[in-house]
Parts: structure tokens; C-alpha cells; sequence
């Protein structure tokens, strides 16, 4: 691949990380995709996102940052968001 086609790349997945946080965070009470949901729960999910992180920082510092802004998000949603709720009477 040649350097400006791996520039545009680049430049391409941040946009849509940076999209993607923006729209997650702005609109109240948005629900992520169902698969997302679905696979929550299982550890290989979470590693095989991990993973992903690693080789997306490995590419580019940039991308790396976005992805795990991304997943901190992510995670912290999905981990209060499954957590029954209590009631504090």
C-alpha cells in the first residue's frame, strides 16, 4: 500500500472513531448495535476487542487512542448498564 493511500486510511477510521464518539455521547439513551449487547457477556469478546486495540495502535498512535476512548466507553456503559439497578429506599 503506498503512503498516501495508508494516509487516507488513516485519516478515514479516526474520522469514523471520532463520528462514533460524538454520536454515542451526544444523544441521550442510545442503544448500541444488538451485537454488541449480545456478546457483552462473553470474555472472548472483550479479549478479541482488546486485540483489535493493540493492532489498531501498532498501525497508528492515532487510531489506537480513538479505539480505546471507544472501548473505555464502551465498557464502562455496558458494565453499569448490566448491573441490576437498586433501589436506595
Amino acid at each position: 500500500m503506498d503512503e498516501s493511500m495508508d494516509k487516507m486510511l488513516r485519516l478515514v477510521v479516526v474520522a469514523l472513531g471520532i463520528v462514533w464518539l460524538l454520536y454515542e455521547g451526544t444523544v441521550f439513551e442510545n442503544t448500541y448495535p444488538a451485537p454488541f449487547v449480545l456478546y457483552y457477556p462473553y470474555p472472548w469478546w472483550r479479549i478479541l476487542l482488546l486485540i483489535l486495540l493493540a493492532i489498531g495502535a501498532a498501525w497508528c498512535p492515532r487510531v489506537g487512542i480513538v479505539y480505546a476512548l471507544i472501548l473505555f466507553f464502551y465498557f464502562q456503559d455496558m458494565n453499569l448498564l448490566t448491573k441490576s439497578f437498586r433501589n436506595s429506599n
